[in-house]
Order: structure tokens, then C-alpha cells, then sequence
């Protein structure tokens, strides 16, 4: 509007109005004197998902495990339809769960301009009663079909710079897929050597493909949210064992079962019953499954971060979020490991976790001669002002920064035990 201080006592005003997409980078202003373009999509995208949010489906999709399998329900969705240089960010929910959970987590780092133009958010949902590496199987397969459906890397190379996020089971999903488990797997769980099993084609390629998994070749970084590494205490009681004697399974899952439990003797005698397959046992720190993946690192050209809520100002060693030990969620061959004290298991929504994993998008972002394209990078100092603490881990991929702009990520010392905190 031209001269609005004359047209607003004229019988007539006139204005134009100019529209611009909200992924324009660089839309043209309609003269040089206009106003910066701003947005916020909080609203729209809270109405949204209150439309077309179903929650039954988290405790439907705890108790039936054939729930996905009917081909109605997708598993892989994404906020908005891809765009050529977007990275993919893979959001996994945890059990009893669902992708809606992670709604102020995108949000927020949705308002983040750089991260608006460099990423986009894709959210996969899945059965949490079933067996975990079942689940990751079909998280590895979705993104592979997702992929391969927008023409590959080779039509655009930023599919292959996949970062998945997992919330507590959902962390267990990611980390199969980030791993080369050779034969660990099986032989922790199983004495026979899966070939030597007299199986059917369609169970041996079922339990090849879940059970000895290899890294994805698209996913270049892992961050692990409240994740029972080592198995959550609440899975080991009784009462959890009775919810889990609850879930129906797909009846692939069940077939496969019976068949290995047949196919030989020994097997046999194993306590091998059905609801034991299933993910809450699986997450018991006494289950074989849990205890062999703790073993095993995530592959060295996947960059790993973990986030652990704790409930108490207390030793870590002591702590838990109500559902995880801290022990438990503790691997030390990871990138970085930052603690949020006070804060429960559903940490996805607080603000001190948002910040990190904005931290991580922008440091991966810069991690080497890409200038950075704002002045407002977040550095761990700054998540430690907000409250959160560091814990030294043994590895590193990230370089070394060049100036206080860029995320810290010098090589931390022997672990002590002791979190780090801001100095005064």
C-alpha cells in the first residue's frame, strides 16, 4: 500500500498483495523498500495434525502387530513432498507410540531457516509389539522403496545424506540399520548356524535379512533419544511380560518362529514361546537379542550421537528417566552424548533436546569447507548454558572448528565418569 497514511482517510484504498512460496530461498521482493518475508506454519501444522491424528493407533499398534501389514496404514510418510537437495531426517517413535509425537520437535526446527532449506522430515510408524528386527525391517525397506521411487541417489545426492532419529525403541530400529552385524546376532541368540536350520527359502531369506544386518549406504548419521542400549528395567518386570503375552503378531513372524523352533532338538528346548519374540521381552536386559546388539557398534562411517534424559540431579550412575537407566542408555563409541536433567523419558519435546539435534543438523551441514550461510550456528557452549551436559565419549568425525561460531567438537578426554559443565 502506497502513501497509507493519506489512504486511510480516502473513500477508496488500494494495495496489492504479493504472494511467495515458503521454500523460495530467495523470493524477489515487490520493491526494494519491502518488508523481510516472514512465516510461521505453527497453527496450520497443529491443525493438521489434530485432523488427521488417529492415537488409537499407538495402542493399536502395541497389541496388534498386523496392523501396517494390511497395506491401508502407511509406514513412511513425509510433511511435505520432496524437494532436490533436501536431506532426509528419518523420525522413529518409540513403543506404544506413534509419529505424532514428534511435533514441537519439527516445529521448531522448521522456524530454523537453514534447516529449512537443507532438510526435510520424514516419519515412519511400525507395529511396537513386534519383534525389533522385524520392525527395522521394514523401516530398511520403506527407505529403500522411498528412495528408489524419487529416482535414486544418483538423481539427487542428497538422499544418500540420510540422518535417522530414534525415541527409545525406536533408537534400537535406527541402530540396525547402522551396524554390521555379521553373525553376532544369531549366534547370540541361536546355537546352530542359520544355513545348517532345515528352513524353507522364504524364512532363511526373512531371518538373513533381519538378523545379519549390514549399514544402510544412504544413512550417514545416527541420534539415539532415550534409547534402552542395554535394555530397559521396565521390560523386565512381570507386569510388562503380561502386556506382552498381549500382542498378536503377523502371522510371518509367527511362522518363521515355529519353524526354526522345529527345525531342530536343541532349539527346541530353548524358551522360545511366542510373546518372547515379541519387543518387550526384547528390550528386557535379561532378553539375548538386547544384550548381543549392545556389542556391537555403530559403523564407523556413521556419525552417532545420543541425547539421555534423566529425572535427578544426582550421579548419573544412578539415574534413569523413569523408563531408561542411564546405564543402560550409555554407549561410549559414539560421537557426543549430552545428558538432560530433569526431564522423563518423553524428553522429544524439550527444548534443551531440540536444541542439540538442531546442532547436530547445522554442524552436519558445515562439517568441512561449506561456509556457513547464517551467523547463528549453535555451539555446545550454548547447550550447556541452557542446561544440558556433555559426557566425554571416545570417538569423533566431526572436525575441529575454526572459530567460535561453529559447533564444538574437540576430541574429549578419557571418560571419568563425570558430566561436563559450563565453566563460570
Amino acid at each position: 500500500m502506497t502513501n497509507p497514511r493519506q489512504q486511510v482517510l480516502a473513500n477508496v484504498q488500494k494495495a496489492s498483495l504479493h504472494l511467495a512460496a515458503i521454500d523460495d530461498p530467495e523470493p524477489s521482493p515487490p520493491q526494494e523498500e519491502s518488508t523481510p518475508l516472514q512465516y510461521d506454519q505453527t497453527a496450520a501444522r497443529g491443525l493438521s495434525l489434530n485432523e488427521a491424528m488417529d492415537w488409537s493407533t499407538e495402542y493399536k499398534g502395541f497389541l496388534d502387530g498386523r496392523l501396517f501389514d494390511q497395506g491401508s496404514i502407511p509406514q513412511l510418510i513425509t510433511i511435505e513432498p520432496h524437494q532436490h537437495g533436501h536431506r532426509p531426517v528419518i523420525l522413529v517413535h518409540g513403543t506404544a507410540s506413534s509419529a505424532a509425537r514428534w511435533a514441537d520437535m519439527i516445529n521448531d526446527l522448521l522456524e530454523d531457516t537453514e534447516i529449512r532449506q537443507n532438510y526435510e522430515f520424514w516419519l515412519f510408524s511400525y507395529a511396537t509389539g513386534n519383534p525389533i528386527p522385524y520392525s527395522a525391517l521394514q523401516l530398511r525397506e520403506a527407505l529403500q522403496q522411498a528412495v528408489s521411487q524419487l529416482g535414486g541417489v544418483q538423481a539427487d545426492p542428497a538422499l544418500g545424506e540420510m540422518t535417522l532419529i530414534g525415541h527409545s525403541q525406536g533408537g534400537l530400529l535406527i541402530k540396525l540399520l547402522a551396524i554390521d552385524a555379521g553373525d553376532k546376532l544369531w549366534d547370540g541368540m541361536i546355537s546352530r548356524p542359520l544355513d545348517s536350520l532345515n528352513l524353507s527359502t522364504n524364512s532363511k531369506t526373512l531371518l538373513q535379512e533381519a538378523l545379519f544386518p549390514k549399514p544402510l549406504p544412504e544413512v550417514k548419521s545416527v541420534v539415539f533419544i532415550s534409547t534402552p542400549q542395554h535394555g530397559s528395567y521396565i521390560a523386565g518386570f512381570s507386569l510388562a511380560h503380561l502386556v506382552g503375552r498381549m500382542v498378536t503378531f503377523p502371522i510371518t513372524v509367527t511362522e518363521v518362529t515355529k519353524a526354526v523352533m522345529e527345525s531342530d532338538p536343541n532349539i527346541r528346548r530353548l524358551n522360545m514361546r511366542p510373546w518372547r519374540v515379541g519387543s518387550v521381552y526384547g528390550m528386557s536386559p535379561h532378553s539375548s537379542f538386547i544384550r548381543s546388539l549392545a556389542t556391537i557398534p555403530v559403523a564407523n562411517q556413521i556419525t552417532a550421537h545420543s541425547i539421555i534424559p534423566v529425572l535427578g540431579d544426582g550421579p548419573l550412575d544412578k539415574q534413569n528417566d523413569g523408563v531408561v537407566s542411564y546405564k543402560s542408555a550409555h554407549v561410549p563409541d559414539i560421537d557426543s552424548e549430552l545428558v538432560v536433567r530433569r526431564s522423563g523419558h518423553s524428553t522429544q519435546s524439550n527444548p534443551i533436546t531440540i536444541a542439540e539435534v538442531r546442532r547436530i543438523l547445522l554442524a552436519q551441514l558445515h562439517n568441512g569447507s561449506r561456509p556457513p550461510q547464517t551467523a547463528e550456528l549453535i555451539t555446545r557452549n550454548d547447550i550447556m548454558t541452557l542446561g544440558g551436559e556433555y559426557v566425554p565419549t571416545t570417538r569423533t568425525h566431526m572436525a575441529a572448528p575454526q572459530n567460535d561460531n561453529q559447533p564444538t567438537t574437540t576430541t574429549p578426554p578419557a571418560r571419568t565418569g563425570k558430566s561436563v559443565r559450563p565453566t563460570p
